[in-house]
């Protein structure tokens, strides 16, 4: 018998057996595009509360912040951030404070999230672009791309603490902490992200993606970062232990921002078209169908952090005639959890009356189907598949091994 084929028929019989003790995937959310709401001029980034009270939004086209009333839809509040053109938002864990970055004037913006209006400035490096607030609350991470470097705020004091200097030329414009808050990725220019360690807030090490990355974003558990690159239009896979690229997915060009659903079953992104958002299946590692929304391009995204709802920013649409933009808008988009499909039971033998065995005759063999048995044992039918994988195995490697005992005595 050939060895080749009893490996490969071995290997196939492993294959099934970790098939069978796998579970159902959970599936990717069903999406409903819901209502829009008019916000300023360019839009350009969006924010949910963690506590789902508040959706805030940088207007870039009018240096603005609107606040939103994520119950009403409605616009609450509009900070007025004067000639300092208003680019990125975040809101801290506890859901009290909101930082929008302002590039053209080299500050932060303090505002209160509730109230929508702003308290105070932070003056930080050159044309901060982005920012984020580390997990616990504590720091924030501003990425500088005329400066080369990372402001420090000390979130608690509301005041500059210090800065991680990278580089020259790497020109950083997205940061975003993992779920843990021991690091944090800072997307640079050309094709790397360094990876800042957050208790010492300094370079721990860089990692190689492919050209122009853009954003990042990390799965539930942490153990996956995903980013989307401009230069080779690819969605990079990063794993997280290793810090390697593990793949690129090719995918539409232009993708901006991107956000991992909180059940960690699909990526979303936008920028890739006029009014689509992509969508990743991270299961199946493939593309879906894209989501359109009745706007012209997608610029930022939030996804609530119960999952439910999906905020994007969306541009309107320029007049060449009268050299001027119409306000842009978010659009609402719910998030519909698809239910895991149930495993249908394997039905329990009905015990029957007992019977004495006749003397001279051999009692029945037990018919309780195996996995039946096994589950008695507490094991469960993954297991179990595993078990029978595993038995496939050994038994195909016997008989290779006796026919080829029976060849060699020939």
């Amino acid at each position: 018998m050939n060895r080749k084929i009893l490996i490969g028929a071995a290997v196939v019989a492993l294959g099934a057996s970790v098939l069978l003790g796998v579970g159902a995937q959970a599936a990717v959310p069903v999406s409903t595009v819901g209502g829009s709401i008019p916000v300023g001029k360019n839009p350009t980034s969006v924010a949910v509360s963690p506590d789902g009270a508040r959706v805030m939004v940088t207007n870039s086209g009018d240096s603005t912040v609107s606040t939103i009333d994520a119950e009403t839809g409605q616009v609450v509040a509009t900070a007025d951030m004067g000639i300092a053109s208003a680019n990125f938002v975040a809101i801290s864990p506890d859901s009290s404070v909101a930082y929008a970055t302002l590039p053209t004037s080299n500050r932060v913006a303090v505002i209160d999230a509730h109230t929508g209006s702003y308290t105070s400035f932070i003056g930080v490096g050159l044309s901060p672009v982005s920012v984020a607030f580390s997990p616990d609350g504590t720091k924030a991470y501003v990425a500088n791309k005329k400066s080369d470097n990372i402001s420090v705020i000390d979130v608690v004091t509301n005041t500059l603490k210090g800065g991680i200097f990278l580089p020259p030329n790497t020109k950083p414009h997205s940061v975003t902490f993992s779920p843990d808050g021991k690091t944090a990725y800072v997307v640079a220019d050309y094709n790397l992200l360094y990876v800042i360690d957050v208790a010492t807030d300094t370079i721990r090490t860089g990692i190689t993606v492919r050209q122009f990355p853009q954003s990042v974003s990390f799965s539930p558990d942490g153990k996956t970062a995903f980013v989307t690159t401009q230069g080779d239009a690819t969605l990079d896979i990063v794993d997280v232990s290793t810090q390697l690229k593990t793949r690129s997915v090719i995918i539409p060009p232009n993708a901006g921002q991107i956000a991992v659903s909180p059940d960690g079953t699909a990526a979303y992104f936008v920028g890739t078209s006029q009014g689509k958002v992509q969508v990743f299946d991270i299961a199946s590692q493939a593309l879906l169908d894209p989501i359109t929304v009745p706007t012209s391009y997608t610029t930022g995204l939030a996804i609530s952090h119960d999952g439910t709802k999906m905020y994007v920013t969306a541009s309107g649409e320029y007049n060449n005639d009268t050299e001027t933009e119409a306000n842009g808008s978010v659009q609402l988009i719910g998030l519909t959890p698809t239910p895991t499909p149930t495993p249908t039971p394997t039905p329990t033998p009905t015990a029957g009356p007992e019977t004495t065995p006749v003397a001279g005759t051999t009692p029945a063999a037990d018919t309780t189907p195996a996995a039946t048995t096994l589950a008695a044992t507490g094991l469960d039918a993954g297991a179990f598949g595993m078990i029978a994988g595993a038995a496939g195995i050994l038994a195909l490697l016997g008989t290779a091994l006796t026919v080829n005992r029976r060849r060699k005595a020939l």
